[in-house]
């Protein structure tokens, strides 16, 4: 796929759809950088209010700035094409990882959450209700951190039309009471889905499904869920009150908030009491005698000796209960940690919970380590604890990326400074040029973007202008030119003899040519009169350098006239496998032959019959 849209989004790859919509991963062609493109359906395209709903809750929810929130980057249209461009996120939707792995353990639900949940106290800050929390829209990186997806689009369908061609809009799994009784949702509605996530996190099903969408938007309406420690006793009464609470009918029996429901999730998690709301989901209200009556309720009077029977059965049961729980504490079996550093954080907090143990993620910090990596684990592998024991992990979140300044046309010193502050290695390459001043940076690789800390970043270096000219070497003899090149700290090339009127071995022309500049150490090419052409031969010699050789090797040919050496024919660097062919070349006399060396050893010689040149 090589679609551009909006001139700028090169779409690479579709990644995702639903019921709205079709996701792509694309490259932001102007910043350099991968992005996640969701591009409506048609059948919504068609619909004007629609669109402009859709358009105006994109924008809205593009103000949000939250680590626990996909960040929209970019609205717009392409002909038929209305789109919105998001932060591409590489993980797993969480309604995946629910179908592997459910029921999850209970630390890391509790964490899961509790990331959802600050995301939507971040967007009821900023007045912008999800209307849509569900774990399709939830996707989970590698290193554990939840990112909430799709805020406002259910706003603009919800807005324009409950149904569309017949089908229900949004999730009725997830959907609240109120919502499902055509009321308008509001912060409490994005709380009672979460509760419901959390639900389906600790016991792997939904709290309410059936036959039809109607039969469980009733079921949402009428019904109260199972308890969840009645589908997972694992799962501690404190999290079963906080689920329990999330999922009320009354919309003001529900916490009053998104940062007081992660209050309590928080607690929950470091194993510390949550919240009291009061009655429970499934008891009857008791009315004490001279206490007014609930609203919609009638008194239910009881008598004295009632109430004090009442009284004394909760203190009996309360005693009981504590007893309970120190035999149950005293009698916890044991259990030996497993080794988990060094596995990835799902794998590692699926073993602990195999091995009846809880888990919490207590550091997440740049290292060498791939992001999602379990660095450390306390206590360590091999310590004797109670089961449900919480090990602490720290995650790493991968090598830290540092964005590489632009050093060129800094001073040398300053620029290798530059780079050092900002935390790469460096390594420096000299080259003349008449462009800039010497001891300036003329180039960097690479020259932008971002690197691991601690790369390296190499600079080319000016040495100035070439102080060097190639001297004008035709008419002299080889053995002059040669004396004269090795003063300047020129390297002999290829000498090619050729038929001339001039004496035998004198330079006819070079490579470079005459007045070109040229620096110490470069190699300079010869075509050299091999006499008058009386007795002329000419062949070429072509060669294929084994897989054997080394990459980079030097494969140098020497010219042999009647066992004299007349002069290099061929010089240059190839790879395994390359096939070289030499120029034409010329001699005069009787038997020759090529020697060719590899890296400076001679491999082979190959005899000439002077047929000429191929």
């Amino acid at each position: 796929m090589t679609k551009l849209l909006g001139g700028r989004y090169e779409l690479m790859e579709k990644i995702g759809g639903g019921g709205m919509a079709t996701v792509y991963k694309a490259r932001d062609t102007l910043l350099q950088r991968v992005v996640a493109v969701k591009i409506l359906r048609n059948q919504f395209v068609s619909d004007p209010e629609f669109v402009r709903r859709f358009r105006r809750e994109a924008q809205n929810a593009a103000s949000l700035s939250h680590p626990n929130i996909v960040a929209i980057y970019d609205v717009g249209e392409d002909h038929d094409d209305h789109y919105i461009v998001m932060e591409y996120v590489a993980g797993r939707t969480l309604k995946d990882i629910i179908k592997e792995h459910a029921p999850l353990p209970v630390s890391q639900a509790l964490a899961i959450a509790a990331q959802i949940g600050r995301a939507l106290e971040h967007a009821h800050r900023h007045r912008i209700i999800h209307r849509d929390i569900k774990p399709h829209n939830i996707l989970i990186t590698a290193d554990g951190r939840a990112k909430v997806t799709d805020f406002g689009i259910a706003r603009a369908a919800t807005t324009s039309t409950l149904t569309h061609s017949g089908t229900i809009m949004g999730s009725v799994h997830y959907i609240s009471p109120e919502q499902a009784n055509g009321e308008p949702a509001g912060e409490k509605s994005d709380i009672y889905a979460l509760g419901v996530v959390l639900y389906e996190m600790l016991t792997g099903q939904v709290p309410f499904d059936g036959p039809t969408p109607l039969a469980v938007v009733m079921k949402h309406v009428q019904e109260i869920p199972v308890p969840v420690r009645q589908l997972n006793p694992a799962v501690p009464e404190d999290v079963e009150r906080v689920v329990m609470r999330c999922l009320r009918k009354p919309v003001d029996e529900r916490y009053p908030s998104a940062e007081a429901l992660v209050r309590d999730l928080e607690a929950a998690l470091k194993g510390l009491p949550v919240s009291e709301l009061g009655e429970d989901l499934d008891e009857p209200t008791l009315v004490i005698p001279g206490s007014p009556p609930p609203p919609g309720k009638k008194r239910r009077a009881l008598a004295p000796w009632a109430v004090w029977t009442i009284v004394a059965a909760v203190v009996l049961a309360a005693v009981g209960l504590a007893v309970w729980r120190v035999v149950v504490w005293f009698n916890v079996p044991d259990v030996t940690v497993p080794a988990v550093t060094g596995m990835n954080v799902m794998q590692a907090q699926e073993t602990l919970h195999q091995a009846g143990l809880e888990s919490i993620i207590v550091g997440n910090p740049y290292s060498d380590q791939p992001a999602g990596t379990v660095l450390s684990q306390d206590p360590p592998n091999g310590t004797v604890v109670k089961q449900n024991f919480t090990v602490q992990l720290v995650i790493s979140k991968g090598p830290q990326m540092v964005a590489v300044p632009n050093v060129v046309g800094q001073p040398e010193a300053q620029a290798e400074l530059t780079l050092a502050n900002a935390g790469f290695a460096v390594s420096v390459q000299d080259q003349f040029s008449d462009q800039w001043p010497a001891g300036t940076v003329i180039s960097q690789d690479p020259s932008g973007g971002k690197l691991e800390n601690g790369q390296t970043v190499t600079i080319v270096v000016s040495k100035g202008a070439p102080s060097l000219v190639m001297p004008d070497f035709g008419g002299l003899s080889l053995a002059d030119a040669r004396a004269q090149m090795a003063s300047m700290g020129l390297v002999e090339g290829t000498v090619i003899p050729q038929p001339s009127t001039a004496p035998a071995q004198t330079v006819l022309s070079t490579d470079p040519a005459p007045g070109t500049p040229v620096s110490a150490g470069q190699r300079v090419n010869f075509v050299i009169s091999s006499g008058p052409p009386a007795s002329q031969h000419s062949d070429t010699v072509q060669y294929t350098v084994p897989a054997s050789a080394p990459a980079g090797v030097d494969v140098k040919i020497d010219l042999y006239v009647d066992g004299a050496r007349i002069g290099t024919v061929y010089w240059s660097t190839q790879n395994p496998g390359d096939v070289v062919t030499t120029p034409c070349f010329s001699w005069e006399g009787g038997s020759a032959y090529v020697e060719i060396m590899l890296g400076g050893n001679v491999v082979t010689k190959q005899a000439l019959n002077g047929a000429g040149c191929r």
